[in-house]
C-alpha cells in the first residue's frame, strides 16, 4: 500500500566511524541518496559491510549521521537534539531486530511486551488494553497473549516483535533481517504478515534482508555497496538490462559485477540512442568503440 508522496528521503548521507584511540576513520555511508514513498515496503540488500545496518540505525534514531539530510515526513532527523531523537524513537518509529532478545523482554508476556512502549508514553490503561488486543488480533496471536517468549515459536516471537514495534502507532517501521533466524516455511508466514500489516495499517516499512523469497515478491529493492546505492530494482534483475543508480549530483553508481569492466577511467562514452535509451561505450585501446 503506497502513494506517490515521498516520506523518507536521504540526501548526501555520510556516516564515518572514528576510532580516536587508533586514529582510524572508517566511512560506512558515502553520500547515499534515497527516496521512499509513504506506505511503501522497501528492501535493502547488499554484502556485509555495505552500510545496511548503519542506514537502518540512522532511520531508527539510534545513530546520528556525520553529514547529510535524513528527512522522515516533514522533519530532518539529522538535525535533532538528543531529546528530540528520544521523542522520535518513542513516538514515530518502530524497530524489529533480527535477534529476538533485542525486541522482547523475556520475563514479560506477549501482552505485557506490547504495552511497554505505550506505558513509556503514558497511554491510559484502557487505551493500552484496547490497542494491545487490536495488535494481537492483527498478528493472529490473541490466544498467546499471556505466553512468555520462551513459550512461543520463532515465528510467533517475530510476530509479537512486530506488534511491539507497531504499538506506538509509528509512521515508519525498520526491520533488520526479520526472517534471518527462521526456517523457510515460517519465513513465508512472516512475509505474509508484513504484507497484511502494510495493507491494513498503511505503515511505511524498510527491511534489510538477504531473503530471496522477499526479493522475489517484487518490492522496490535497493542494492547497497560500499555505503552507496548502486541499483534500484523490483525483484531480481535480468542479465541483459542491468539497473544502475544515478544520484542527485548526476553520478552513476555502477553495479559491482560491472566495475571490473569499467574500473577507474575517464574515457567512457554516453551515447543517446533515443528519448529513452542511452548506451555506455568503453573505447578500445586504439580509440575505436
Amino acid at each position: 500500500m503506497k502513494n506517490n508522496e515521498i516520506f523518507v528521503e536521504c540526501t548526501d548521507l555520510i556516516k564515518i566511524y572514528a576510532d580516536e584511540k587508533n586514529r582510524v576513520r572508517v566511512p560506512a555511508l558515502r553520500g547515499l541518496e534515497m527516496k521512499i514513498n509513504k506506505g511503501e515496503i522497501t528492501l535493502c540488500v547488499g554484502p556485509s559491510g555495505s552500510g545496511k545496518s548503519t542506514l537502518l540505525n540512522i532511520l531508527a534514531g539510534n545513530l546520528k549521521p556525520s553529514a547529510g539530510v535524513v528527512r522522515v515526513g516533514n522533519t530532518d532527523i539529522a538535525k535533532f537534539t538528543r531529546a528530540e531523537m528520544v521523542d522520535y524513537r518513542r513516538k514515530r518509529v518502530g524497530v524489529v531486530w533480527q535477534l529476538p532478545q533485542m525486541n522482547l523482554i523475556w520475563e514479560l508476556s506477549a501482552s505485557q511486551n506490547i504495552q511497554v512502549p505505550m506505558r513509556i508514553l503514558g497511554v491510559p490503561r484502557e487505551e493500552r488494553m484496547a490497542r494491545t488486543k487490536e495488535l494481537l488480533e492483527e498478528v493472529e496471536l490473541l490466544d498467546r497473549a499471556h505466553h512468555k517468549p520462551t513459550q512461543l515459536s520463532g515465528g510467533e516471537i517475530q510476530r509479537i516483535s512486530l506488534a511491539v514495534a507497531l504499538s506506538n502507532k509509528p509512521e515508519l517501521v525498520v526491520l533488520d533481517e526479520p526472517t534471518g533466524e527462521l526456517d523457510s516455511q515460517t519465513s513465508e508466514k512472516i512475509i505474509s504478515f508484513f504484507e497484511k500489516i502494510n495493507e491494513d495499517l498503511g505503515v511505511t516499512m524498510i527491511l534489510a534482508t538477504h531473503d530471496r523469497r522477499l526479493i522475489a515478491r517484487g518490492y522496490r529493492t535497493m542494492l547497497l555497496v560500499d555505503g552507496r546505492i548502486t541499483s534500484v530494482r523490483h525483484g531480481f534483475a535480468d542479465e541483459k538490462n542491468i539497473p544502475v543508480f544515478s544520484d542527485a549530483f548526476g553520478a552513476l553508481q555502477i553495479p559491482t559485477n560491472l566495475r571490473e569492466l569499467f574500473k577507474s577511467r575517464e574515457d567512457l562514452l554516453l551515447s543517446r540512442e533515443s528519448e529513452e535509451i542511452f548506451k555506455i561505450f568503453v573505447p578500445k585501446d586504439n580509440g575505436k568503440e
